[in-house]
């Protein structure tokens, strides 16, 4: 149940960092440290901070409770029956989630369908992408996490289907 559970608790551990690095460059701004910390992990969590802003009331330990609260919800979850496929609807959502605000995060847009506006390399999608260490390491974890839930609930419904046959 453990690894069905790392991406999600990875992927709100470093939500859980850049909000505790963004409210911690109010109490030393010059630290060159709290700055990268925060803008990197700023340009994969930038809108979830936004929003959890807005309903926390920019209260830090309101945001921490929450993300904690999330978190500990989801491990109660996974002890359950139907754990295994809680944590596959987990995974999925919070790679997709990782996704879009990738996707967000690099200013994604749809091109234009003029043809006489197309560049060559760009038919569909005006892609640009420039992806920092923490998008790249969320989103490799993230289809790890989502393979490795697959492989648990495909398991677990041939196990099934061989007790009833």
């Amino acid at each position: 149940m453990a690894m069905l559970l790392a991406f999600p608790g990875f992927f709100l551990a470093l939500f859980l960092t850049e909000r505790l690095a963004t409210h911690a460059l109010a109490l030393y701004p010059a630290s060159p440290f709290l700055w990268r910390a925060s803008l990197e992990l700023r340009a994969l969590y930038g809108e979830f901070s936004n929003r959890l802003d807005l309903l926390s009331g920019y209260t830090l330990w309101i945001q921490i409770v929450f993300i904690s609260a999330l978190f500990l919800s989801l491990f109660l979850v996974a002890q359950t029956k139907r754990g295994p496929a809680v944590c596959f609807l987990a995974n999925h959502v919070l790679v997709l989630a990782g996704a879009f605000a990738t996707l967000i995060a690099n200013n994604f847009m749809v091109a234009s369908f003029d043809v006489a506006g197309q560049t060559p390399d760009s038919v569909f999608f005006a892609l640009d992408f420039h992806l920092n260490l923490p998008q790249v390491v969320v989103l490799v974890t993230g289809i790890a996490g989502s393979l490795y839930s697959h492989v648990v609930v495909l398991s677990a419904a041939r196990r099934d289907q061989k007790i009833r046959a």
